[in-house]
């Protein structure tokens, strides 16, 4: 076996998945001779806690990435007029009845928000581009990280939307998503932990007063670049 973790660490689904099946696939020899009663040397036992170090790292990883991804989802949807009802990631090895490692789910949307369906299901995405290549990530580094429900629902709207789209809708909410990082990352603190977003949670994180009335000059404001997102850490 030769697994190494690598520094730094890839940040991609896809790269991270294959780096833990390797990892798994060693511990699973240990766990094999361990139960034919395998003596250990010190060496063995170092190499098993190493690949668990490495297996926890990389769900660490993981977890951040997926955590963005969702919060990246949940403040575009609040920022387009939506409300959120929950935003979640799952442990290592959980998924929901439909297979998913993360969810985000939204209050029925009404007609301004069924306008905007299509910068939702992308910022999730972007988000993860921004996460990993950092503020001035790229439609395409963007696009790489569309998989599943999203990138289905995008093929639907593009071809709903025909000619009648001339911008990606990658290209149209980076500038959102890179505009309210600091609600994302704060939002992606709290759902690394596994713990629940909620509405409340993403309209403090986008610095909205209390006044509900407000929102949407507000909403607008922070659109149009007119209002600045404060930078939190996290949001309780």
């Amino acid at each position: 076996m030769t697994f190494v973790l690598p520094d730094p660490l890839p940040q991609g689904a896809a790269e991270l998945d294959a780096l833990r099946t390797r990892a798994c696939r060693e511990l699973e020899v240990f766990k094999a001779r361990q139960a034919a009663s395998h003596k250990f040397s010190m060496q063995d036992v170092q190499r098993a806690e190493y690949l668990l170090s490495s297996r926890d790292k990389i769900d660490a990883v993981n977890a951040a990435r997926m955590a963005h991804h969702e919060a990246g989802h949940a403040v575009l949807a609040v920022l387009v007029g939506g409300q959120v009802a929950c935003a979640e990631v799952f442990p290592t090895g959980q998924t929901d009845d439909k297979g998913k490692d993360g969810y985000c789910q939204y209050i029925p949307p009404n007609l301004a928000v069924k306008q905007h369906e299509h910068l939702i299901a992308a910022a999730g995405a972007a988000a993860e581009a921004i996460w990993e290549h950092g503020p001035r990530a790229t439609a395409q580094q963007a696009d790489q990280r569309l998989i599943g429900s999203d990138a289905k629902f995008l093929r639907h709207c593009a071809l709903a939307a025909g000619a009648g789209r001339t911008v990606s809708p990658i290209t149209e909410v980076l500038p959102l998503v890179a505009r309210c990082w600091p609600a994302i990352e704060s939002l992606a603190a709290r759902l690394s932990r596994h713990e629940q977003v909620s509405h409340k949670h993403v309209v403090k994180a986008l610095g909205l007063s209390h006044d509900y009335t407000l929102h949407p000059f507000e909403l607008n404001n922070i659109r149009s670049g007119l209002r600045a997102v404060p930078n939190q850490r996290d949001v309780k």
